[in-house]
């Protein structure tokens, strides 16, 4: 009995740890980066200045100051891209658009078209490219809009927004692969002008600088060998598991203990034992036997007749009967016992 119990506990746990090992791959998958590249957009401005007591030059770049709006004249903003990566460049094809917008944050949105950006801002280029704002023409153009709407603005914004799409066909050092990059670029700046308590009036020129990294990647397998023989181990003991149980079992039921007659008897007379009672001596011999199929039909009889019914034990046999005059009504039940 011990045995069947430890290896019907050992199925249980391997089966858990077969199930277990066959959810784990046999294999790890990780990329690999082949290739690392980025787009970069350069930002660059120079303000010319109004005559002007708090700097007393005329020309102001990028972290020299506050660009005051009272005192400049005009922005001339530049943009340059760039593509670099670590493969070898075979080869790029760029082109692109920019896209100008004035705004009075929250009231209303102008979009230029081509030739209004080129009329308003002098802008030359595409992918690349210069421009020059001129203050006093943005001022009017905003008072101009706000006298359409009914807007009163005291901040407002010109958006620059170039859109740069590349093709490059690149080639990976480490394999030679030639592999193609199709990406587009959109490196956005605002010309902000603002209006503060304490810094005053003045322009706002973030982000100058712009990057869009990227990666040319391969996914690779590796085969772990020692998951396969662990998952041939698991697979052999939940089988020898098995079998150790189907023997087990075979030969707990071939040798296991026999009840004893007694208890066999008192089993099968449980549901009667109110009409049945045990006697010592055989069964008197009588002029009619009947012998009945089971021991219900012949307690159905007992009722009938509302007599009780005997049994008496001998060896292997118990005879339960019935005496009714000269007839005596029976059954006799024999005890199989297993060698």
């Amino acid at each position: 009995m011990f045995l069947l119990i430890a290896f019907a506990c050992l199925i249980v746990i391997t089966a858990f740890s077969s199930y277990y090992m066959l959810q784990i791959p046999e294999y790890e998958t990780y990329i690999e980066t082949l290739c690392e590249y980025r787009h970069i957009g350069q930002y660059d401005y120079e303000a010319e200045l109004l005559p002007n007591v708090i700097y007393n030059k005329t020309v102001l770049k990028p972290n020299e100051g506050i660009l005051y709006t009272a005192i400049v004249r005009n922005i001339n903003l530049t943009f340059k891209y760039t593509f670099v990566s670590n493969c070898q460049i075979n080869s790029t094809d760029v082109n692109g658009k920019v896209l100008l917008l004035i705004e009075s944050p929250g009231k209303w949105t102008k979009k230029l078209s081509n030739a209004e950006a080129v009329s308003m801002f002098d802008l030359k280029g595409s992918v690349n490219f210069t421009m020059q704002i001129n203050c006093t023409r943005v001022r009017t153009l905003v008072s101009d809009i706000d006298e359409e709407t009914g807007a009163h603005s005291t901040i407002y914004n010109i958006i620059v927004k170039p859109e740069i799409r590349l093709t490059a066909n690149m080639t990976i050092i480490t394999t030679h692969q030639v592999k193609t990059v199709n990406e587009t670029f959109s490196p956005e700046i605002r010309i902000a002008f603002k209006k503060d308590v304490e810094k005053g009036n003045y322009i706002d020129i973030e982000n100058l600088q712009q990057m869009k990294s990227g990666t040319i990647s391969e996914s690779r397998k590796i085969w772990i060998p020692e998951r396969r023989l662990q998952r041939t181990i698991s697979y052999a003991i939940f089988t020898s598991a098995i079998i150790g149980f189907i023997i087990s079992s075979f030969l707990y039921i071939k040798n296991r203990p026999q009840p004893k007659p007694s208890e066999i008897i008192k089993k099968i007379i449980a549901p009667y034992r109110e009409m049945i009672a045990k006697t010592t001596q055989q069964p008197p011999k009588t002029r009619i036997t009947v012998e009945t199929e089971n021991l219900a039909d012949l307690i159905k009889i007992a009722k009938i007749v509302m007599k009780p019914v005997f049994y008496f034990t001998k060896n292997t046999e118990c005879v339960f009967y019935i005496l009714e005059g000269d007839i005596k009504y029976q059954f006799i039940f024999k005890i199989k016992q297993e060698k």
